[in-house]
């Protein structure tokens, strides 16, 4: 009888054992499955921050680029239209000149 009592008792025993060793197993699982999506998040947050940091970059560097564009257009367009207007006085003062001989 005692005998028995001790069996049941190391064979209830080792199911306790094989239960705790699956539930600590399974917990652990989720413990790492929950830190590796924080993990994943983290590291897609910051992955976003450094690609609007890089296109904010870019952005700036083609206004910088446009506006030198722009600037340069604008400086050629402005001397043609000097010359234009020093081309046009002269033909006014010439015909002027003509018009009151």
């Amino acid at each position: 009888d005692r005998q028995a009592h001790l069996e049941n008792e190391k064979t209830c025993q080792a199911a306790a054992v094989v239960i705790q060793r699956y539930w600590r197993g399974y917990y652990q699982t989720q413990e790492y499955r929950s830190l590796l999506t924080g993990a994943v998040h983290i590291q897609s947050l910051v992955r976003g921050l450094i690609v609007r940091d890089r296109v904010l970059k870019e952005h700036l560097a083609a206004r910088i680029i446009q506006t030198a564009w722009r600037g340069k257009f604008a400086s050629v367009a402005y001397k043609v239209y000097k010359v234009e207007k020093f081309a046009a006085t002269l033909i006014q003062t010439a015909w002027r000149r003509f018009v009151c001989e």
